[in-house]
């Protein structure tokens, strides 16, 4: 490449080519994350997993499945923060009125003296009184 154009070739495969299961392994992280209470997943099996589903003509698939793991991990992990809030958002971009829509519920319900765990619907409501 350096003798046709006089620049050397990047490392690795292009960004736009893995962006898509960047934005696939934000989005089951961030499941995993609220399904764990808050605690953060461990990223090689969410990672496997979605490798494990590409299909066999893939060019991605050629270069081994460790090697596919270990880049991803490493892509991820660097732009982590961002890839989740665009998975959220492109995703489930109305989730936060569904949340507020059940907490009101769960409230009207505990005000009727109906015992409830408000953590268990929304673990950051940890406030007793509400």
């Amino acid at each position: 490449m350096n003798a046709l154009t006089g620049k050397h070739r990047k490392r690795g495969m292009k960004k736009l080519d893995d962006y898509d299961l960047l934005l696939e392994i934000a989005w089951n992280y961030h499941v995993h994350q609220v399904e764990g209470n808050g605690q953060p997943p461990a990223i090689a099996p969410i990672i496997g997993r979605i490798v494990e589903a590409l299909p066999l003509q893939d060019p991605r698939i050629a270069a081994g499945t460790d090697s596919i793991i270990r880049r991803l991990t490493r892509k991820f992990k660097a732009d982590k923060d961002l890839l989740v809030t665009r998975a959220v958002l492109q995703m489930n971009f109305d989730r936060m009125d569904r949340l507020h829509i059940i907490t009101d519920v769960a409230l009207q319900i505990k005000t009727l003296g109906i015992p409830l765990d408000l953590t268990a619907i929304r673990p950051r409501l940890r406030k007793p009184d509400t």
